[in-house]
C-alpha cells in the first residue's frame, strides 16, 4: 500500500511535496489537459483586458461585453476548474474525460462568442451541450465520495492541518458554488442572446 493510499484511508489530507511535483511523480495522465485548460483560461484574461483597452478608442459595439465574457467565463472559470482539479488529492478523473471536458469548454465558448458577434442566437444554443458537459465533468470530480478536500485529518493531527483544511473546505465549497452559478447562467445567456439577435 502507498503513502497515499494509506493516508486517504486515515482521512489525512495528502499533499505531494516539492521533490514530487519537480520530478512528476504526482503527475496524472489529464495534468496535461488541466495545464492547457489553466493556460486557456490565463490568456483569455489577457485578451480580455487587450479587448477592453481597445473598445473605446474602436467603438466595438460588443467590445465591452466580449471583454467580460473573456475575462470571467473564459478567463478565470477556466483557470478555476483546471487548477481545482490538477491540485486535487484523489486520484485524478480519467484522462479521456479531461479531454472532452477541454474540448467541449473550448467549444462551447467559441460557438458563443461568434453566435453573439454574428447574431445568431443557433450558435448560441448549440454552445449549450458542450458547455454543460465541461460543467458537469468538473462538478462530479468535485463531488466525488471520500474527495480529501471534505475530510479533517486523522485523531493526533496538528492543529494547523485542522485549520489547512478548514480554509480548503472553504475553497471547494466556493468553487463548487461557481459551477452552480456557471449551469444556471448559460440558459439565461441563451436567452438574452436569442432576443438580441431577434431585435
Amino acid at each position: 500500500m502507498s503513502e497515499r493510499d494509506a493516508r486517504e484511508q486515515r482521512g489525512v489530507l495528502f499533499v505531494p511535496d516539492a521533490a514530487q511535483v519537480r520530478t512528476g511523480q504526482h503527475a496524472a495522465p489529464s495534468d496535461a489537459s488541466l495545464n492547457v485548460l489553466v493556460s486557456f483560461g490565463r490568456a483569455c484574461v489577457v485578451a480580455g483586458g487587450l479587448v477592453a483597452a481597445i473598445t473605446g478608442p474602436l467603438r466595438l459595439n460588443s467590445g465591452s461585453w466580449l471583454a467580460a465574457y473573456l475575462v470571467l467565463v473564459c478567463g478565470v472559470s477556466s483557470y478555476a476548474i483546471g487548477s481545482m482539479q490538477r491540485h486535487s488529492e484523489l486520484r485524478a478523473i480519467p484522462a479521456v474525460w479531461v479531454r472532452l471536458q477541454l474540448i467541449c469548454w473550448i467549444l462551447g465558448n467559441a460557438a458563443v462568442i461568434a453566435g453573439t458577434l454574428s447574431s445568431v442566437p443557433l450558435l448560441v444554443y448549440i454552445a449549450v451541450a458542450p458547455l454543460y458537459v465541461a460543467i458537469a465533468i468538473a462538478l462530479v470530480d468535485s463531488l466525488r465520495p471520500g474527495r480529501a478536500l471534505d475530510r479533517w485529518p486523522s485523531r493526533g493531527a496538528l492543529t494547523h492541518q485542522r485549520n489547512r483544511v478548514e480554509v480548503t473546505r472553504l475553497i471547494a465549497w466556493s468553487y463548487r458554488a461557481l459551477l452552480v452559478v456557471l449551469a444556471v447562467s448559460i440558459p439565461i445567456g441563451a436567452i438574452l442572446a436569442h432576443r438580441s439577435g431577434a431585435a
